[in-house]
């Protein structure tokens, strides 16, 4: 099984890489990746997430040939209730055409994260810049590296869960 993950990111790939050997693992998985456009901002909120996601499955599959599936991951933010949460998209594309979407609810951001990412949403400044200037709130909202991973974990294998079951 060849793959490509629309993503420059090494997390990512390497997910991608352990996740599809795990559910195939009577077949030989070959992982190729790119920095494949989203279409979306650096920052994606609400339904552009899955729009990103979705964007850089398909971008990757009419610009790399010969392989038989791609992968698009996109994180971004979205509000429930009254929190503001991170949550992630996986998009599954089959070079047959077949789509699969997966969901990965996120972490709830702090109080003081949410309160400077809105000022700076609703002032149309970039919300990258906050981030980069709230690193440090963002990495502690978070907990851990492994708490951030597992919304992403989630949102790729609802994919590969998926695929299973139309996969010879």
């Amino acid at each position: 099984m060849k793959v490509h993950v629309a993503s420059g990111n090494p997390k990512k790939v390497e997910l991608v890489k352990q996740l599809f050997s795990y559910y195939f693992p009577n077949h030989a998985i070959e992982v190729t990746h790119s920095v494949v456009d989203s279409g979306v901002p650096n920052t994606p909120w609400d339904a552009q997430t899955k729009s990103g996601a979705i964007n850089r499955a398909m971008n990757a599959l009419t610009t790399i040939p010969g392989c038989d599936y791609y992968i698009g991951i996109e994180t971004g933010l979205t509000t429930r209730g009254i929190d503001l949460c991170e949550e992630t998209w996986c998009a599954l594309v089959s070079s047959d055409g077949n789509r699969f979407f997966g969901y990965g609810s996120g972490n709830i951001i702090s109080k003081q994260t949410k309160s400077r990412v809105l000022e700076n949403k609703t002032t149309n400044t970039k919300t990258l810049e906050v981030w980069n200037a709230l690193i440090h709130a963002w990495e502690l909202y978070s907990g851990s590296p492994e708490q951030r991973e597992m919304g992403l974990k989630s949102a790729i294998e609802t994919c590969l869960i998926q695929l299973q079951s139309h996969h010879p």
